[in-house]
């Protein structure tokens, strides 16, 4: 394999989420020491050409341990080690748009956000998610 690129996000510590999103050319990292979410978007073939530019920075509650883009809502899902899920806006990275802790309890919400965590029929979702409109 022959390396394409090399980022340095700034933080100091480990790495803990990577979530690619093809459907928009768009990648996010969390930082578990510092809490921190980085958006990039990728232009160009991966080849010669390619550029990863930044474009949501945002600061999160320590520990984060994993990372999902849900394109057709254009937010970021970070679940953190406390057990606490946020969702972020890309157009608004200065705080969170929704806490789930604090959405209205579901009779299906813990079978939910397993698929969720699998990467599972994010449409189902969208009830839930609503209020993180």
């Amino acid at each position: 394999p022959k390396k394409v690129m090399t980022i340095d996000t700034g933080s100091r510590g480990p790495l803990r989420g990577l979530c690619v999103s093809h459907e928009s050319n768009q990648f996010f990292v969390t930082s578990y020491n510092d809490g921190k979410i980085y958006g990039y978007e990728i232009n160009g073939t991966l080849k010669n050409d390619f550029i990863a530019q930044k474009i949501f920075t945002a600061a999160g509650p320590l520990y984060p341990r994993s990372v999902v883009f849900v394109d057709a809502l254009n937010k970021v899902v970070v679940a953190y080690e406390s057990g606490l899920i946020l969702f972020f806006d890309i157009g608004l990275p200065n705080f969170p748009v929704c806490d789930l802790t604090r959405l209205p309890p579901h009779p299906h919400r813990d079978h939910y956000q397993n698929r969720f965590r699998a990467g599972e029929g994010h449409a189902k979702w969208t009830h839930l998610l609503s209020s993180c409109a």
